[in-house]
């Protein structure tokens, strides 16, 4: 009888029953799956926009063509960034190292950037015809200064609001972290146009998406763009390095690039944040 008591007072008049749990269907995997394709034939409608407009350089060696690079970097950004949880998803966030190690990440990226490609293009001659395509625009007079905004700044942000922001997360939601990383890294690769230089992209690409999975901020990897990127200027100017020197800076920038990774990963973060915890609320020992 008692039992009966609160299926009674439920339906007496007057009362109202307890709101059922309202639950949002979760969505299944062919339904996230279209959404990524959807997604991603905007984003490849945007890139192709970049490209054209980057390509301006090479057809059209004036400053005026900054404007038009500029305009399709802010739309191309602008709709990544239109919504907060758009926002929040790309992690936009402070980069959580500090900016010795920041400085120390870029500098080691840079160097790895211009050693690899210098001991790649010595195990293959043919690579040598693999250049970055700006390389020639940031040669001439009347448009290197567009090139470089563009190149420099504009292309790291574009790119890595792209990749590493949109495809890398949407991948590591729908498939994991590992892969999401080698996709991201295969997409990334291929969608540059050097195919004698896809090992040296491909392994640029893993170093980008790795910096975005550990430091959980989608700004390191746009800084270490930024560095890679300019690591072409010295060979621009007529420098370059040896490849006996390029066999040994390789390596040496890998391994700070590694011992960065693992000293600022987030399992490493916590751990030190706990014992930062642990030390200021520890109890002083009495006299």
């Amino acid at each position: 009888m008692s039992d009966a008591a609160p299926a009674l007072s439920s339906s007496l008049p007057g009362t109202t029953p307890p709101p059922a749990a309202s639950r949002r269907p979760r969505a299944t995997l062919s339904d996230r799956v279209g959404q990524a394709t959807a997604e991603g034939l905007g984003l490849l409608l945007l890139t192709m926009v970049w490209t054209a407009t980057t390509a301006l350089f090479l057809v059209w060696p004036s400053i005026p063509a900054l404007p038009a690079v500029a305009a399709s970097a802010a739309l191309f950004t602008a709709v990544h960034l239109r919504t907060p949880r758009q926002r929040a998803r790309l992690r936009l966030r402070r980069i959580p190292l500090p900016a010795w190690a920041v400085v120390l990440a870029a500098l080691a990226t840079a160097a790895w950037a211009a050693a690899s490609w210098r001991v790649w293009q010595h195990l293959l001659p043919s690579a040598a015809s693999g250049s970055p395509p700006y390389a020639d625009a940031l040669r001439q007079p009347g448009v290197w200064l567009a090139a470089g905004i563009a190149t420099l700044l504009l292309g790291p942000l574009v790119e890595e609001v792209g990749y590493r922001g949109w495809i890398q997360g949407r991948f590591t939601r729908l498939l994991g972290v590992w892969p999401a990383l080698v996709i991201t890294a295969l997409v990334f690769a291929a969608t540059h146009g050097r195919p004698r230089a896809l090992p040296v992209l491909l392994a640029t690409a893993l170093v980008f998406g790795a910096a975005r999975r550990l430091s959980g901020s989608l700004w390191l990897p746009i800084v270490l763009h930024v560095a890679a990127n300019a690591s072409n200027l010295p060979g621009l100017a007529g420098w370059e390095l040896t490849v006996p020197g390029a066999a040994v800076l390789a390596p040496s920038a890998a391994a700070i690039l590694v011992w960065l990774g693992v000293r600022y990963s987030p399992r490493a973060r916590r751990r030190r944040a706990t014992a930062r915890r642990a030390t200021t609320t520890a109890i002083p020992a009495t006299r």
